[in-house]
């Protein structure tokens, strides 16, 4: 994550690709890794109107970026057991991907909306 071309933070990241990665997210996890990710990388802007927060656990910062990377809004600490209808948040046509992150971290990172750009390097195991 950057602020001005400045790394603010390095965290290690998950990708939910696959419809069923997406559909279950962060559900049925006791808990996130202090500085750990899951990343959903979209195609169909129908998918992102709500976040299904049943079956979570632990509340999480909900964090979209556009195709520049650039953060373009934070729902921030989103409830475990409930479902929240985003639509009123952001432009839903510039969004391609979302990072949810453990609820307070993009308080803590300093993620700003329109400045902070979201980068990913894949690594190979």
């Amino acid at each position: 994550m950057r602020n001005n071309n400045i790394i603010i933070k390095k965290i290690d990241i998950e990708f939910a690709k696959e419809e069923i990665e997406k559909k279950n997210g962060l559900k049925y996890r006791s808990f996130l890794k202090y500085n750990r990710g899951l990343l959903f990388i979209f195609n169909n802007k129908k998918e992102i109107r709500t976040v299904n927060m049943e079956n979570m656990r632990f509340p999480i910062d909900i964090i979209y970026i556009d195709k520049f990377n650039t953060v373009i809004g934070i729902y921030k600490n989103a409830t475990p057991m409930r479902k929240i209808n985003v639509e009123n948040l952001i432009k839903f046509n510039d969004i391609k991907y979302v990072l949810e992150v453990n609820s307070g971290m993009s308080d803590k990172w300093k993620i700003k909306e329109g400045l902070t750009k979201i980068s990913y390097i894949l690594k190979n195991n």
